[in-house]
């Protein structure tokens, strides 16, 4: 007698291709959080190499006579337009000392070492303080960075058609060199901090009782006059003090994206405040060199100490610990925690690198000129690192 054996019933096939699915779909799922570990991993990684390895390239590159004094301001390594820093006599701080004769400076000869020679995706920038001449130390926050956005070269088709060739992202030289952007203007490098001008406001996350609201700051942009500590104006080394935030351009359309952006650090380069002549501490400058990480775009509290200013949240573990670090500070004797509270309207100077330029290589004058100067990408930043530089 022949038996024939009995097939699976559509509702069976239906169960297993459901339990198929969920288990495609929870593997599926794995993949994500694998590769953000594997990128965090390796922004660890890099950290930890980049930031040691710039310690000691300063340590032999930066002495005495060639480090600039900066009146307490934290400043960046930076040079006038590929060109030594002693020749520019509008500087700030001034020009280096007479006994540095023509010793390069700082920039000149760190700017080909700003690159990791064995991953060309990593590189650093810096800014330093030195308080006065008599000071044979200087302070060193250096920011580690990643290529974000794609290499693009100029290049021609039978000498004929210029063109854009891309690769993957990577720095070359061309991201330490400020280059050409028309006539008496020179658009900074890729690589080059970028000064903005902020108001910081605790929002009581770490008080007991409330109001338990993230801290928040706020970008404005550059006033008409804004003076540095020595009455020169700021920023210094010939780069415009100009508006790094998203931004409607002259002909109405919307550029969607500044240099400031979510994840990128800053760190505090002067804090602008007015000195209180009742106590013995000079106030202006003890701020200085504060490093904070900024968080999520917050639109409805733009403006919130009046002004066009665009608003962010500061990450949590690397914001505001205390009303008292709040730029300006706040009101003498007035402890409310609120947004608001602060003793004046001066915005303090600050430092980002966050976005890299769209075509962050100089692919020549005249030909596209106009889309460089828009960022693109995530921050570049991935990590602050501090020091102090004994200086020879």
């Amino acid at each position: 007698m022949l038996h024939l054996s009995r097939g699976f019933t559509f509702t069976e096939v239906l169960f297993a291709i459901i339990i198929l699915g969920i288990g495609f779909i929870m593997l599926a799922g794995m993949f994500p959080i694998a590769i953000q570990q594997t990128q965090t991993t390796l922004q660890e990684t890099a950290g930890g190499t980049v930031g040691p390895a710039a310690v000691r390239f300063l340590e032999a590159a930066m002495t005495r006579d060639n480090t600039l004094v900066t009146e307490g301001a934290y400043l960046p390594l930076w040079g006038q337009p590929n060109a030594p820093a002693f020749s520019n006599t509008n500087s700030f701080p001034p020009p280096r000392p007479p006994s540095a004769t023509l010793l390069p400076s700082p920039f000149e000869r760190l700017r080909g070492n700003q690159i990791l020679t064995q991953d060309p995706r990593f590189g650093w920038t810096a800014l330093y303080r030195r308080l006065d001449e008599f000071t044979n130390i200087a302070e060193v926050a250096i920011f580690v960075c990643q290529a974000r956005n794609p290499y693009y070269a100029l290049g021609n088709f039978q000498g004929v058609t210029p063109f854009l060739t891309q690769e993957l992202p990577h720095y070359d030289s061309s991201d330490v060199f400020r280059f050409n952007y028309g006539a008496n203007f020179f658009c900074m490098a890729n690589l080059e901090p970028r000064p903005v001008h902020v108001v910081l406001s605790y929002g009581g996350a770490y008080e007991q009782l409330g109001p338990n609201n993230p801290s928040i700051v706020e970008f404005y942009p550059p006033p008409n006059s804004f003076v540095s500590p020595t009455g020169t104006p700021w920023p210094p080394y010939g780069i415009a003090d100009v508006d790094f935030r998203d931004q409607l351009l002259a002909n109405g359309t919307v550029r969607t994206a500044g240099a400031i952006a979510e994840g990128c650090y800053l760190v505090v380069s002067d804090d602008n405040t007015v000195d209180n002549a009742s106590t013995y501490l000079f106030e202006r400058g003890l701020r200085n060199g504060s490093v904070y990480r900024v968080g999520t775009r917050r639109k409805d509290l733009d403006g919130t100490n009046g002004g066009a200013s665009l608003a962010y949240e500061l990450v949590p573990g690397e914001d505001l610990r205390s009303i008292d670090e709040n730029l300006p500070p706040h009101g003498n004797n007035n402890f409310n925690i609120t947004y608001i509270n602060h003793n004046s309207n001066r915005t303090a100077r600050a430092y980002i690198v966050g976005r890299g330029f769209i075509k962050p290589k100089p692919v020549g004058t005249g030909f596209n000129t106009g889309a460089d100067l828009n960022f693109s990408g995530p921050p570049m930043d991935i990590g602050v690192y501090r020091a102090i530089i004994q200086l020879k």
